[in-house]
């Protein structure tokens, strides 16, 4: 029997050997920009530790400091889809780490932008275990101004097209209004240029004179894109897989994921062998 001094001691272990880094894609956006940003937990300790907590689209939460507090931002998946209900919290094998990725942009459906204003801005990664909550370290975001002209055009493309940049579907286009917003340069012209390569390496094609195959589009994403958007890529590529049932273009999805994930396990689950249905008698 475990005595309490003795569990305190292993609780006091466990929270120091559990550590949650946040990555954004960039540190330096402009007025109204987006973010994509990649959690990921690392479990240190020899034994396995589950999380806790409440399930939306993923464990981790954010939050941004505004006026000396820290407040929770909803990522663009909680507000425009509907949550996945009751799951089970992964468990973080011994010496193993865990990813979530997630788009920050505004603060509510048709809210204002969590950027809305020039200024230094910090945020942070938060996650529930067994003994209570751990959060990242603060990342400083550094925002500029951007021009009137492309304020405005951002401000007259609808909030759905604008979910895009966090929820993009590779089963059909970009929308045009969305694709027009390269123009205003920053993180919207970055991640919209991310997600149409994507769209290339999904079925292989032309990318500026370069052929990009589809058997080695995960390879050409990670020479082409940075660690963050290449890890939100593999979400995107290998869902479609599934949708289209391309089981051999799995694997390299699946390999190309450096940590677990939820997503990871989901097409490692589409990729077992599916035992026999046994005929009724």
């Amino acid at each position: 029997m475990i005595t309490p001094i003795a569990l305190l001691v292993l609780t006091l272990a466990a929270e120091e050997s559990v550590v949650l880094r946040l990555s954004p894609n960039t540190a330096d956006v402009l007025q109204c920009d987006n973010l994509l940003v990649l959690s990921i937990i690392e479990n240190r300790n020899l034994s396995a530790v589950k999380m806790a907590g409440e399930l939306r689209h993923g464990w981790i939460r954010y939050e941004i400091e505004k006026d000396g507090k820290w407040v929770r931002v909803a990522p663009t998946a909680d507000q425009i889809a509907a949550p996945c209900g009751i799951g089970d919290a992964p468990l973080l094998k011994g010496e193993s780490t865990y990813a979530e990725c997630a788009a920050l942009h505004r603060w509510s459906v048709r809210g204002k932008f969590l950027f809305e204003s020039p200024g230094t801005y910090k945020i942070r990664a938060v996650a529930t275990m067994p003994w209570g909550d751990i959060a990242s370290e603060p990342v400083r975001i550094a925002v500029k101004s951007r021009d009137g002209a492309g304020l405005r055009k951002i401000d007259s493309v609808p909030p759905w097209d604008l979910w895009g940049l966090g929820m993009p579907s590779l089963e059909q286009p970009l929308p045009e209004e969305l694709i027009e917003l390269k123009s205003v340069g920053g993180n919207i012209g970055k991640t919209i240029t991310t997600w149409e390569m994507v769209g290339t390496a999904c079925e292989g094609g032309d990318w500026k004179g370069h052929k990009v195959s589809k058997d080695q589009a995960c390879e050409w994403l990670k020479e082409n894109l940075e660690p963050v958007a290449f890890e939100h890529s593999m979400i995107l590529l290998g869902s479609y897989y599934r949708q289209k049932k391309y089981w051999s273009g799995l694997p390299a999805v699946v390999s190309s994921m450096k940590h677990d994930s939820m997503t990871r396990q989901d097409f490692l689950y589409y990729l077992a062998p599916q035992k026999p249905k046994r005929e009724p008698k």
